[in-house]
């Protein structure tokens, strides 16, 4: 006996939802809803397995969160130079990976070495140049940025950022000029 097999899809509001085949073979009558493997890479040794239904594209993911890291989307190859698209349909078993960029701590002190200014997390090797608050540097002159509280060995504003960074300010009051 010959076997037919007819594909289906299920629309909600004009919206495919479920893909189905309905198979007939001699007097045996199956309903299937195929499902394939979507693999997302989170980071190196985490990944979660889910399924999806072969032929619907799948729903856009949640943003995952990594210590030290800002996510930077999702991709269709390992390199991550290609952006995943949840528009196209699944077909075969596919993988999803989870773009990171490498973060840095940058920790800034006014002159009493106590009194933070600034912090903030910087893409590692971004050239960094920081934005004081104004009310920190009102009535002053900046002498200069330096990496430890005696003002000893100054660090260079637009250096970039490749480690964790505690940054001193060293200021005059602008009066003291005069």
């Amino acid at each position: 006996s010959e076997t037919n097999v007819v594909e289906a899809y299920v629309y909600e509001s004009g919206v495919a939802t479920e893909y189905l085949e309905f198979t007939l073979d001699g007097e045996n009558f199956s309903v299937n809803k195929p499902m394939v493997n979507v693999n997302i890479v989170i980071s190196e040794g985490n990944t979660n397995t889910t399924s999806a239904n072969k032929n619907l594209p799948i729903a856009e993911l949640e943003t995952p969160e990594l210590e030290n890291h800002r996510f930077d989307g999702w991709y269709s190859d390992e390199a991550c130079t290609v952006a995943f698209d949840f528009t196209a349909p699944i077909t075969t078993e596919t993988s999803i990976y989870a773009k990171w960029v490498r973060q840095y701590s940058v920790t800034i002190y006014g002159d009493d070495g106590e009194t933070v200014w600034v912090s903030e997390k910087v893409d590692v090797n971004t050239d960094y140049t920081p934005t004081l608050p104004a009310e920190f540097a009102s009535g002053k002159n900046i002498v200069g940025y330096f990496l430890e509280s005696t003002f000893e060995n100054e660090w260079t504003e637009g250096s970039p950022i490749t480690e964790d960074l505690v940054i001193y300010v060293k200021t005059e009051d602008l009066l003291s000029k005069f």
